[in-house]
């Protein structure tokens, strides 16, 4: 390890926090070098520390709040420049006098005086998604908030012969967005969308997309449940918001019913739309993907026109009459409500939402062994021989690891790279709402963005310091910073405890995900030897990779899931599945992330149940795989062998849609497609 990363071993958390909020102040606003070297005593002659320190003595005489507004900085030109002097900063106490209010006023800020990223149409501005796998230049960008104005949009396009997608936080990985001299569609500021760090602003009350309302009247299946319409492009966030509003009133009231969706992502920054559209899922064994919770879907379709596709019988449960013109045929709806764009531009959607449960929330370090056990003590690296040579019962650990991918509501495990142990994030959701506190996480979600935003600007320089085995493993120990970690359980509303960790937003990565079948037994039971056979198959290759070379600087992370009804979904058909992923750096080169992708996969797909026969693999749409190969097959090819049978049960949804709107598949396939889709879901070569 070089002498750079030794020295921040020594950092202290709180010292950590003070130098990130005064270091993400200064990158959260944008430069003017030039601008500011006329009033810095800066000059090229000038050390990198003399420079840092003259920045810092600027801020300080003058007012974080003055500089804020004049937009006066020089970070990236100093600190990225010189990153001896940024782990010179990391270590200089000096910094204690910065607070996360601050941080807080200064984001405010800027975004309220400068809108230097504010909703406006562009032409030929290039386009880029979150992890930089994806880059293009669409012919227009069009920021809507306005129903009728998307419907002018789509008509135009149709007679100019042009193409629409929608983007609005760019989460995927392959390539699904629009294309070169098509049309790009967002439907709220590209502020939000793009912007580091990342905001929550409450809804948009004149973005037509962002409305939540219940409707109908509450309805009991085997729990009780409540319908909600909610605009495509409200957030994760506002959903959650909306939810602890209601527990905040039930304090006061216990009376009040408080409802909230009963599975979602771990990010707080998504377009419901956009999880709910394709095919995204949470944690727990009895969840689906987040497609099944939908009851009615309304759409732009490629006549202009708005149509809306629902399942009358869960509607009539809710007491809620459906409007004249909407086609009520559940069948349809779970083979298009997975879409990916392709019906039109998805307006709102009536999602089932549960009564508010509680979480008894706890995630958790555990020996690795213990956490997800290998089949047997050979199949761990030699790097966990503490824990093989230790008493290490695999029996004991292989029976608690099924019984809580069997019986807890959430299941989800994380492993960072040289490190002995996995963080376990798995909670049951039997709290009582007499129990209930305010929400930890809520109280930690500003220093949690501060924090990770500071991991984001701090990776770049580390990389240029340090080696990637080194930048790993100091990326785990500031993360470790970064994760809720509570002493006890504590009980919270489910819709906090989904989102325990915020922030990550800020931390773009790379990532390839395969959904994978979890094999029955002869008895019915479940075969999660598989499970474990895929997991240390992967975490043997991450040790065996050169001296000072690591691919896999962040994370590997798996979260237990149930099946899905939706057609397009990867977890369609199955009992339970295995979503593993794992999460690059983006500073580790695009060649060998591809390599080491690769190699992962090659071991998924070599794996074979307890019959002999290969483990049904299905890519995450959303994630990387257009740049591997799948037993000889390109990931194109591959999707459209491995989904042959979803496909066509979204043609034929497709196709009923279509004639109920009164157009053809080929209109909606010209409009709203594009080549990857073209390819995997029309059929063109």
């Amino acid at each position: 390890m070089s002498k750079n990363s030794k020295n921040l071993q020594s950092i202290s958390r709180r010292k950590l926090l003070s130098a990130t909020s005064k270091l993400s102040i200064l990158a959260a606003l944008l430069s003017n070098s030039l601008q500011a070297k006329s009033l810095l005593r800066v000059t090229e002659s000038t050390s990198a520390q003399d420079k840092v320190d003259e920045l810092i003595n600027f801020i300080n005489s003058n007012g974080l709040l003055w500089v804020a507004e004049h937009k006066l900085l020089l970070f990236e030109q100093v600190l990225f420049s010189h990153p001896d002097a940024v782990l010179n900063v990391l270590k200089d106490s000096s910094f204690t006098d910065v607070d996360i209010s601050t941080f807080n006023q200064i984001s405010a800020l800027t975004d309220r005086k400068f809108k230097w990223l504010e909703r406006k149409d562009t032409k030929n501005e290039t386009f880029e998604n979150w992890g930089k796998s994806i880059s293009n230049t669409p012919r227009e960008t069009h920021y809507i908030t306005q129903v009728a104005v998307l419907k002018e949009l789509v008509q135009k396009a149709k007679q100019n012969n042009l193409r629409i997608r929608v983007a609005q936080f760019r989460h995927s990985f392959s390539d699904i967005f629009s294309e070169n001299t098509q049309l790009l569609v967002c439907l709220q500021s590209k502020r939000l969308a793009i912007g580091k760090p990342s905001l929550h602003p409450s809804i948009d009350p004149e973005n037509e997309f962002q409305q939540i309302e219940l409707i109908g009247k509450p309805y009991l299946t085997k729990q009780r449940h409540h319908l909600c319409k909610v605009g495509s492009a409200v957030h994760n966030n506002h959903i959650r918001l909306w939810s602890y509003e209601q527990w905040q009133s039930k304090q006061s009231d216990p009376d009040i019913d408080a409802w909230g969706i009963p599975y979602n992502v771990v990010l707080v920054e998504n377009a419901l739309g956009s999880v709910c559209c394709s095919g995204c899922h949470g944690a727990g064994i009895n969840t689906q993907s987040l497609s099944d919770l939908v009851v009615a879907i309304e759409f732009i379709n490629t006549n202009g026109e708005l149509q809306t596709v629902c399942d009358y019988e869960e509607l009539k449960l809710a007491q809620y009459t459906i409007p004249q013109g909407w086609l009520n045929d559940k069948a349809t709806l779970k083979s298009i409500v997975a879409n990916f764009g392709l019906i039109g531009v998805v307006t709102s959607l009536v999602l089932r939402l549960d009564e508010l449960s509680y979480a008894l929330l706890q995630p958790k370090r555990v020996p690795m062994l213990s956490a997800i056990p290998p089949k047997k003590l050979d199949d761990a690296p030699d790097f966990f021989a503490p824990q093989k040579s230790s008493s290490t019962d695999l029996i004991k650990a292989k029976d608690n690891f099924i019984k809580i991918c069997e019986n807890n509501y959430y299941a989800e495990f994380f492993y960072f790279p040289y490190q002995q142990d996995a963080i376990v994030n798995t909670w049951d959701n039997s709290g009582d709402f007499n129990d209930s506190i305010p929400s930890p996480i809520q109280a930690h979600d500003l220093e949690q963005n501060v924090l990770t935003y500071f991991v984001y600007l701090i990776t770049p320089v580390l990389s240029k310091l340090l080696s990637q085995e080194e930048v790993a493993k100091l990326f785990a120990e500031l993360t470790n910073k970064v994760f809720y970690q509570p002493d006890q359980p504590v009980c919270i509303p489910i819709s906090e405890a989904m989102h325990f960790q915020r922030g990550i937003h800020n931390i773009p990565v790379t990532i390839m995900e395969m959904n994978i079948a979890i094999p029955t037994m002869d008895d019915g039971s479940l075969d999660w030897a598989v499970g474990w056979d895929i997991w240390w198959r992967a975490m043997t290759l991450i040790y065996s990779q050169a001296k000072g070379k690591q691919a896999l600087q962040t994370t590997m992370e798996v979260r237990v899931t149930g099946g899905s009804e939706v057609a397009l979904s990867p977890l369609y058909g199955s009992k339970a599945c295995f979503a593993i992923e794992i999460l690059g750096n983006l500073q580790v080169p695009k060649q060998q992330w591809i390599e080491f992708m690769q190699s992962v996969l090659n071991q998924w797909l070599s794996v074979k149940d307890s019959q002999g026969n290969p483990i049904q693999v299905r890519p995450h749409w959303n994630k990387q795989w257009r740049e591997l190969k799948f037993n000889g097959l390109s990931g194109i090819d591959y999707m459209a062998s491995v989904y042959s049978e979803q496909t066509q049960l979204f043609l034929a949804g497709l196709e009923r849609i279509a004639m109920e709107g009164g157009y053809s598949t080929e209109e909606t396939q010209q409009l709203f497609s594009n080549p990857t889709f073209d390819n995997i879901i029309f059929g063109n070569s």
